[in-house]
Order: C-alpha cells, then sequence, then structure tokens
C-alpha cells in the first residue's frame, strides 16, 4: 500500500511540474511573439507600455496561455478613439485596438485600469464573439466575467461606473453579483 502511494505522490508531482514547465515554454513563446512582432514596436519603445504588457501576460492562468499560444497572432493597433476594441481580421490574425486613453491607463503609475480592459478585450477573443451569433450585451458579460476571473474585477467595474450609462450600470451591477457569489462560495 505505501508504495502505490508513492508511486501516486511522484506522478502527481511529474503531473505538476510537466504543467509547470509547459506553462513557463507556452507563456515565453508568447512573449517572444508578441513583443517580437513589427507592430509591436511602439510599446517596446515605451518602458511604461512594455512593463504593463510583461505584468499582464504574467497574470494569466494556464487555459489563456494555451489559447494564446495555439492561436493566430493578436495584434494590438495603435488608433485614435477612446478605450479599446477587438476585433478578428481575415490576414489569420485577431487585432486589439488601442486608443489614446488605454495608452494613457497603461503607462500610469497604477496600470490596473487598463489591464483591466485589455483583459475585457482578452476576453472577446478567447470567448470568439466575432465568430459567434451572440447578444451584444451577453458577450459583454462574458468577457466581464474573463477579466474577472484574471483578477481585475475592481477596476472594470470602476471603469464602468464612470461611463454612467445604462448598459454600463447594468455590466456593474453583474460584476457586483459576480463578487458577491465568490465571497458566499
Amino acid at each position: 500500500m505505501k508504495a502505490k502511494v508513492l508511486f501516486w505522490v511522484r506522478h502527481q508531482i511529474k503531473k505538476r511540474t510537466n504543467k509547470s514547465y509547459l506553462y513557463r515554454y507556452q507563456l515565453h513563446k508568447i512573449k517572444n511573439r508578441f513583443f517580437n512582432e513589427s507592430l509591436h514596436s511602439w510599446i517596446n519603445q515605451d518602458i511604461h507600455l512594455s512593463r504593463s504588457f510583461q505584468d499582464f501576460f504574467d497574470r494569466l492562468p494556464m487555459s489563456s496561455v494555451d489559447w494564446l499560444y495555439r492561436s493566430p497572432k493578436i495584434l494590438l493597433l495603435r488608433s485614435n478613439a477612446k478605450f479599446s476594441c477587438s476585433l478578428n481580421i481575415p490576414t489569420n490574425a485577431s487585432a486589439i485596438l488601442v486608443f489614446p486613453d488605454l495608452m494613457k491607463l497603461l503607462r500610469s503609475a497604477a496600470p490596473e485600469y487598463g489591464l483591466a480592459i485589455l483583459a475585457h478585450e482578452l476576453g472577446h477573443l478567447i470567448h470568439e464573439h466575432a465568430l459567434k451569433s451572440i447578444d451584444p450585451f451577453g458577450a459583454q458579460l462574458e468577457a466581464d466575467r474573463y477579466a474577472f476571473g484574471l483578477g481585475y474585477g475592481v477596476p472594470l467595474k470602476e471603469l464602468l461606473a464612470a461611463e454612467k450609462n445604462q448598459e454600463c450600470i447594468d455590466r456593474v451591477k453583474q460584476l457586483e453579483n459576480l463578487q458577491l457569489h465568490i465571497r458566499a462560495a
């Protein structure tokens, strides 16, 4: 019996070590692909933006790292509007448009608000909202839940509350319900 338990413990340690190695390997490859992309030179040239993106990647869970590793590349393109949006483009890549307001948030001393927006947009890509027939509000909620799951619930909720429109108010209520549900569990 003792031999079986010892075998099981060794097997579990080996599995965890392999998962940890795979995670680190995939994360390293994703970061290299991202930061070596010529269209991302604007990120690499700004130490604050580069730091924010490094932090963002480092907080991703294994499931997101695995998805990014297997997915077509994701491009972050500078644009001139408010915050950000994501889209699938026909070149076998996805893009997140980064607007000046988002760049300010990512460069700030507390980039969590900008990272919350990035997490929300990545949620749209991971859940493939552009490829599905989904209610736009439902897509927003699903992307909010993804960002919440990465630990960006509070800054996302604060950003939405500042918008003061009915959709954002409804999304804040959903995030508050999610927080209450997690606390109760």
